[in-house]
């Protein structure tokens, strides 16, 4: 059984490596992007962000959570037992948000449908977020990570070779 559960700053590469690994293993994957949207900030979208959570870990032996929300990383916390941290310097990330938004200049695979990454308000909010991440991860994502449960395990992805690296072990010890 390998519940892994994949965060980090955008543009980091979370999706990108959930896809790969759940085509080489089977696993099913959840993109938190495909179910929360931005336009609904009630209480009652919160509550369904975090049920849809629930619902897919219990639908599945096996899965693959790729998303960073902190406001609902407890709910993922409680099951995973592989996280797995993409960790990449601001400007990298930042750099690789906006070419993915030149090229595509349309809803990538796994976001919500009707959300476009275009350069508004929004979008400038969002490099902001991306810019800020670090600071924000030391308050609300490290402290949680410090008190995981017997078994659970933290594994940093700093750069392509650790992507690479881990992606072969978590292949080979899904055959």
């Amino acid at each position: 059984m390998m519940k892994v559960m994949l965060i980090g700053n955008g543009g980091t590469g979370k999706s990108t490596f959930g896809k790969a690994l759940a085509k080489q293993t089977g696993w099913p994957l959840l993109t938190l992007d495909s179910i929360w949207h931005p336009n609904d900030q009630s209480a009652a979208a919160k509550a369904k962000f975090r049920a849809d959570q629930r619902a897919f870990m219990a639908e599945h032996k096996d899965w693959i959570i790729d998303g960073n929300y902190s406001s609902s990383i407890e709910v993922r916390l409680a099951e995973a037992e592989l996280i797995v941290w993409f960790r990449a310097p601001r400007w990298v990330s930042e750099a690789r948000v906006l070419r993915r938004s030149l090229k595509h200049g349309k809803p990538l695979p796994g976001q919500t449908a009707g959300f476009h990454e275009h350069f508004d308000h929004s979008y400038w909010h969002l490099l902001r977020a991306i810019w800020q991440y670090d600071n924000r991860a030391e308050q609300h994502v490290s402290p949680k990570l410090h008190h995981l449960k017997n078994g659970q395990r933290v594994i940093m992805v700093r750069n392509a070779m650790d992507e690479e690296i881990l992606l072969k072990a978590l292949t080979e010890g899904a055959k």
